[in-house]
C-alpha cells in the first residue's frame, strides 16, 4: 500500500503542476528511460581526456612531418599542456597517468576533477587524487566507478566545492564526524553508502546554501529525511526493501519549503509524508 500524507489539503500553492504516474508494466515489458532535468556538469564524462587528445595530436604530426627533429619539438611543447588546464577529465586512464598528470601541474588551482572507471582501483589511490583536488580549491568533484570505494574524509570539509557528484562510491559520515560544505549548491547520490541511520541528515544539515539534490536510494536499514530552507529542486527515487520486516524504517519525509521542483519515483510502495511546499511550481511523482 502506498502511503502519501501531507499537511492539511496537500499544502500544494495554488497553480502547481502535479503528475502522479502509476505504471502498469506487465511482466517482462521494460520500463521506459525516466527523463529527468539536470544542470551543471554531466553525471557521466563524454569526449576525449587529456592523453587522447594528445594521443591524437602526436598521430597527425607524425603523419605530416616525418622528420625526427621536428616531431621532438612538437612532442616537447605538448608534454606539459595538461599542467596548465584547469578541467581534468579522466576516463578509463591507468593509474599511473592519472598520478603523472597531477605531478605534472602548474596551475595552483583545480576547477574540475572528474573520474569514470570501472576497474578495481586501490584506495590510497583514489584518495590521494581526491585529496590533491580539494587541496587545490577543487570546485566541481564527479566521481564514478563500478567497484564502491569509501571516499577520504576531507572531501565532505571542502570550502571551495560547488557541485558534487557520486555515482556508486563514497561513505556518507554520520553524526559525530565533521562535515561543512559552505558553497556546495549541486549534490548528486546515486546508490552510495551511508556509515548510519542519520548520515544523510547530517549531510544535508552541513550545506547551507544546497540547492540542487539528486538522490537513488536503495537500502533497507535507515529511514529517508530531507529537510533543509535552501533546496529548490529535489529528485528522489527510491528502491527500498520490500520484504524489511521493521516498517519503521521504510519512511520517508520531506521538508523543504524553498522547492520548486519535485520528482519523486517511489519503486517500494513506502510512508512518504511532505511537509508544507508553499513555493512548488512542478510535481512529477510516479508510484509503482
Amino acid at each position: 500500500m502506498v502511503v502519501l500524507a501531507f499537511n492539511t489539503p496537500f499544502n500544494f500553492p495554488i497553480g502547481v503542476a502535479l503528475t502522479l504516474n502509476f505504471p502498469t508494466t506487465t511482466k517482462g515489458e521494460l520500463r521506459p528511460e525516466r527523463k529527468t532535468k539536470r544542470s551543471g556538469l554531466p553525471n557521466t564524462c563524454h569526449g576525449p581526456t587529456v592523453q587522447n587528445y594528445m594521443h591524437k595530436s602526436f598521430n597527425y604530426w607524425e603523419i605530416q612531418h616525418r622528420q625526427k627533429g621536428l616531431r621532438h619539438s612538437i612532442q616537447k611543447k605538448w608534454r606539459y599542456l595538461c599542467s596548465y588546464v584547469p578541467n581534468l577529465f579522466f576516463n578509463y586512464e591507468n593509474s599511473d597517468t592519472i598520478t603523472r598528470v597531477l605531478l605534472l601541474r602548474k596551475l595552483q588551482n583545480i576547477n574540475t576533477f572528474s573520474l569514470f572507471d570501472d576497474t578495481k582501483r586501490n584506495y590510497h589511490q583514489i584518495e590521494t587524487w581526491i585529496t590533491f583536488a580539494v587541496e587545490r580549491s577543487v570546485q566541481n568533484i564527479d566521481i564514478y566507478l563500478t567497484v564502491h570505494l569509501d571516499s577520504p574524509r576531507c572531501l565532505f570539509t571542502c570550502k571551495t566545492l560547488i557541485d558534487l557528484r557520486l555515482d556508486h562510491c563514497g561513505l556518507i559520515p554520520d553524526r559525530g564526524s565533521i562535515v561543512f560544505l559552505p558553497h556546495l549548491k549541486r549534490l548528486h547520490l546515486i546508490h552510495v553508502k551511508y556509515e548510519g541511520d542519520d548520515s544523510l541528515s547530517h549531510l544535508i544539515s552541513g550545506c547551507p546554501v544546497l540547492e540542487e539534490l539528486l538522490l537513488q536510494l536503495c537500502i533497507d536499514y535507515c529511514s529517508c529525511k530531507i529537510s533543509s530552507p535552501t533546496i529548490k529542486m529535489l529528485d528522489v527515487s527510491y528502491h527500498f526493501d520490500k520484504e524489511s520486516e521493521n516498517q519503521d524504517y521504510n519512511k520517508v519525509e520531506i521538508n523543504t519549503p524553498a522547492l520548486v521542483y519535485l520528482e519523486l519515483l517511489d519503486y517500494a510502495n513506502q510512508h512518504i509524508k511532505c511537509r508544507a511546499l508553499t513555493s512548488l511550481i512542478e510535481a512529477d511523482i510516479e508510484i509503482d
